[in-house]
């Protein structure tokens, strides 16, 4: 198979994408790169396929062998490199992630276990070191089956199979722009969704399997529609299939187009992307790893700085691995013992990996007794997937006695309080009507940036009135994010608090009694790096004036409503600081929201029914 150097200059631009959104440089379509590899890894195993079937020298087995040799070297070393670190650095939770993740790359399965367990643009995914290893997931599916599926057309239909190709790619791209808004961490993960980039480049690499090369403008077209995609494409907006889209046509356009010659070709054949393209496999399997054991290894966040360092550390170790592992071990023979070795090395990861998990991230090897008791107290409401909802998918449950007299209603920062209220209230012979979803900040107003969730939130208010029992109504939202941060573009504090303002007028009209819960103090990092960290038993991560300064404007707002308001930081402050775990007891389950323990230390002036004592004020 011909070299085309321009290919290397596809691949650095990829990696580079990939490394710049991982490192937070602002590039928002940096995550398309991994769209443009799977283009290219269609484009070249395809035109292998042909090449050996048209020679007559295809072997499914041969193939495989290939295909492992170039892939499972460089993982390996980077997988078991990945290994001391974790020991040192990951809280239990995150180690028994990483232990999950080590046995799924033995099985080609990483992707199908990150879709269950994390969103690949959630703030914690940063910090998982082997979450990129999904794309290679995806690859290694396409390599089980398309081989197979090449040779039987070839054998039985082969003027039909480029229609094949054709046919096999528009149903993958429906299914993928079909569910891509209503399930969108299946439609990121998943082989079925992804395909049809793969068989982008391989119907590229069958049309031109006799020489054809596309019009002389479908390269510089091509590398437009990439560029636009990586600096302007989202992840998240309602068309955001559509720069998928754009990404892989411009790269199917630049491989079809883009030839030896053409000024395309001589703009991605320059040096340094070439060179770059070369390391491009290591580049990708190192970035991640070192950047999320930066992340989790200091409280502090990284600087450009220091993701400067941080990039040229990766470069240095994926020069590294590609002249140590991935040039020595894809050329020439391979002895037995290289074979036995990296047996081993597969063995000893894998193990690990099953240790991790089952001991739920061996925390009594590496942690003291009191840091364990924190770990262990860090959890969650147990009810968070049956009764917590989303925008497009109404959930509610009730606690303790049916028809209930209580009602939490508000994102997912209300889950825990209304698990632990609930049990508060069960005890006392009432019960409790669970109203969440997750990132639904208070909106009545279907225009604006909060659009989505008006319906839930009516859907919720409906609810409500449904239950003439309920007396008491809870109200709480992750005030400080809605408020400080251009959350959902264009959300100024007025307009948030003019929302806020409806749904209490709503409420207030039916009667009923109304608390808010006022701001929740936050941690600078997940408490678990607190923990790691921790020197002293009550984790002190914030001071009392830095809360009261951050939180005055709104307060004062609250006061103005003239509602009963829950004060969290009368629990969790003293006169001097804010603590994550006061009494010895984890307060979170994260950085921002409460764990079970901390919402039972939260509510208790609820179910107290004091107000005097400034827990609970109006």
């Amino acid at each position: 198979m011909r070299y085309r150097p321009e290919l290397d200059g596809i691949r650095a631009i990829a990696v580079a994408a990939v490394v710049m959104a991982h490192a937070g440089a602002p590039l928002p379509g940096g995550h398309l790169g991994v769209d443009i590899f799977f283009v290219l890894s269609g484009y070249l195993i395809t035109r292998q396929i042909v090449g050996d079937l048209a020679a007559g020298r295809f072997s499914l087995r041969d193939f495989y062998v290939r295909r492992a040799r170039r892939i499972l070297p460089a993982l390996g070393v980077v997988a078991l490199a990945c290994v001391p670190f974790a020991w040192l650095l990951l809280p239990p939770a995150a180690m028994e992630q990483f232990g999950q993740a080590l046995v799924a790359l033995a099985v080609f399965g990483s992707n199908f276990l990150f879709w269950m367990n994390a969103g690949y643009f959630a703030p914690a995914a940063a910090e998982n070191p082997l979450i990129h290893t999904w794309s290679l997931a995806v690859e290694e599916q396409f390599y089980l089956v398309f081989p197979v599926t090449m040779l039987v057309l070839w054998r039985g239909a082969r003027r039909w199979a480029g229609v094949a190709i054709a046919v096999l790619a528009v149903a993958s791209l429906i299914v993928f722009v079909q569910f891509s808004r209503s399930l969108p961490d299946m439609v990121f993960y998943l082989a079925p969704f992804r395909v049809w980039e793969l068989l982008a480049g391989a119907l590229v690499a069958w049309i031109s399997r006799d020489g054809w090369i596309g019009p002389v403008w479908g390269g510089p077209v091509g590398l437009v529609f990439v560029g636009l995609a990586l600096g302007l494409g989202n992840h998240d907006g309602r068309s955001a299939w559509a720069w998928n889209v754009a990404v892989v046509t411009g790269t199917a356009l630049v491989l079809g187009s883009g030839h030896s010659g053409t000024p395309v070709a001589r703009i991605l054949s320059i040096a340094p992307l070439r060179a770059l393209g070369l390391l491009s496999y290591s580049t990708y399997l190192w970035h991640q790893p070192v950047f999320a054991f930066a992340r989790v290894g200091r409280l502090e966040p990284l600087t450009p700085m220091d993701m400067t360092g941080l990039v040229a550390v990766t470069l240095v170790l994926s020069a590294l691995t590609w002249w140590l592992v991935e040039q020595p071990l894809r050329q020439g023979p391979w002895p037995n013992l290289r074979a036995v070795a990296f047996g081993v090395v597969g063995c000893v990861l894998v193990g690990f990996g099953l240790t991790a998990d089952l001991t739920k991230g061996m925390p009594v090897q590496r942690f003291s007794p009191e840091k364990q008791t924190l770990f262990a107290s860090a959890l969650a409401s147990p009810e968070r997937e049956r009764c917590h909802g989303v925008v497009h998918k109404f959930r509610d449950c009730i606690y303790g006695m049916d028809p209930p007299r209580w009602a939490v209603l508000g994102d997912s920062h209300g889950v825990e309080l209304a698990y632990a209220l609930g049990e508060g209230v069960a005890a006392r012979g009432e019960g409790l009507l669970h109203l969440t979803a997750s990132s639904c900040p208070p909106a009545l107003s279907p225009a604006g940036p909060h659009e989505d969730c008006v319906d839930w939130l009516e859907q919720a208010l409906a609810r409500l009135s449904a239950e003439p029992s309920i007396r008491n109504v809870v109200l709480t939202w992750r005030h400080a994010l809605y408020l400080e941060v251009d959350y959902v573009k264009r959300s100024p504090p007025e307009r948030y608090q003019a929302e806020l303002t409806r749904i209490v007028g709503k409420l207030r009209g039916s009667g009923r009694r109304i608390i808010i819960m006022a701001p929740v103090p936050e941690l600078r990092r997940d408490i678990a790096l607190h923990i790691r960290s921790a020197s002293q038993p009550a984790l002190p991560v914030q001071s009392r004036k830095a809360y009261d300064t951050r939180h005055r404007e709104f307060l004062g707002y609250l006061e103005s409503l003239e509602v009963e308001v829950l004060h969290p930081a009368e629990t969790l402050c003293d006169a001097r600081h804010c603590y994550a775990a006061p009494g010895g007891v984890a307060a979170y389950f994260d950085d921002d929201h409460l764990s079970v323990a901390g919402a039972r230390m939260i509510i208790s002036p609820l179910l107290d029914g004091v107000s005097e004592v400034g827990a609970l004020a109006r």
